[in-house]
């Protein structure tokens, strides 16, 4: 099950919560979408590394099950954190990352940049999912 959120306390308690009924609990932090965005959830937490650690380490405390992180590249060519972001995941405990090769402010359109996938991959030891 995914869950998105940027209150810890919240995110803890979905993910104690979803845990009794999924396998996996996957947190969103890509989402591009303004309804999710404009309340500092989704691809928003890209500019806030500390607070997206946070987070991580709140949903994975309060489960036993594995749990996987989607990304994007940045949230815009002058925010590319992608591997940044993953470093930081694995190192807080994530088991696997998916990322999408475009910045928040690309949304859909544009090309899907393989590099930048390709660096995320080699700066870390978890699965990555494109």
């Amino acid at each position: 099950m995914q869950i998105f959120g940027s209150d810890e306390e919240t995110m803890g308690y979905a993910s104690k919560y979803i845990s009794k009924l999924a396998d996996i609990v996957d947190i969103n932090m890509g989402c591009p979408a303004p309804k999710v965005v404009k309340n500092g959830d989704g691809s928003k937490l890209l500019l806030d590394i500390k607070k997206a650690e946070n987070i991580i380490k709140a949903v994975i405390k309060n489960t036993d099950k594995p749990v996987t992180l989607k990304i994007r590249k940045g949230w815009d060519l002058n925010n590319i954190v992608a591997v940044e972001f993953a470093q930081m995941a694995e190192n807080a405990g994530i088991s696997a990352i998916t990322i999408h090769g475009r910045t928040r402010s690309e949304m859909y359109s544009g090309t899907v940049d393989l590099d930048i996938i390709k660096k995320v991959k080699a700066s870390v030891k978890i699965p990555v999912i494109r």
